[in-house]
């Protein structure tokens, strides 16, 4: 459970353009897959008030048949909810205290394709599949230039300034932030539309190379919110 209150008009009107919201996610000592009990509520208000929204499923997945087995699930909530995407629909990659991911000791190889697994599930549905890591998960953990290549990246770095090498179309910097309508902190982000907001695969447009802080390659940029625990 997300376990805010959110006025997603207050949000809109704070400046906000598009909300990512998490619509499931596995325990971090066992594979029990669980939806958001907000999901629903949220992602449905959320496009009532103008915002553009994404999905993210928060992953402990170990091997390529459990990454499969949590895309088919996260994709059966999204469905459920009766919302089309405006952006893509990312794989949340990272450890926590207890997390049976961490205890795998996964190579990059092997974490890789946990992540191809899942993000093909994703494509294959009709949805644009992205991955969301820090920049030092992308770095110690998974092959992040390949999967660029394939994937759109979100990308992690808690600082005014990334130095992160690989391309990215959304940086979150900051886990801090204050949003109107919104009680407590906010992960805020920076997405670089240099295309159109879409979450079809076949006519999503992602970003080039980005390089420093709120650096646009061929670009706009927006200040926006992702809701995380």
């Amino acid at each position: 459970n997300i376990g805010k209150t959110i006025n997603w008009t207050k949000v809109r009107e704070a400046g906000c353009e598009f909300a990512i919201i998490r619509c499931g996610y596995t325990n971090l000592n066992r594979f029990n897959l669980h939806t958001d009990n907000d999901f629903s509520t949220f992602i449905k208000a959320a496009k009532k008030a103008g915002i553009k929204v994404g999905v993210y499923f928060f992953s402990q997945a170990t091997t390529t048949e459990e990454a499969v087995k949590e895309a088919e699930y996260a994709i059966k909530a999204v469905k459920n909810a009766g919302v089309s995407l405006d952006l893509p629909f990312y794989m949340d990659v990272e450890y926590g205290s207890g997390s049976r991911l961490k205890a795998a000791k996964l190579s990059k190889a092997a974490q890789t394709k946990v992540i191809t697994a899942f993000c093909d599930k994703v494509e294959k549905a009709g949805y644009r599949a992205g991955i969301y890591a820090s920049k030092f998960f992308y770095y110690e953990q998974m092959d992040y230039t390949a999967l660029a290549k394939k994937y759109v990246i979100w990308m992690a770095h808690y600082a005014s300034k990334t130095d992160y090498k690989g391309e990215y179309t959304m940086w979150q910097h900051s886990s801090t932030g204050s949003v109107s309508g919104i009680s407590g902190n906010v992960d805020l982000n920076v997405w670089y539309d240099c295309g159109s907001f879409s979450a079809n695969s076949s006519t999503f447009k992602g970003a080039a190379r980005i390089a420093g802080a709120y650096t646009v390659a061929g670009g706009t940029y927006t200040i926006a919110s992702s809701l995380d625990e």
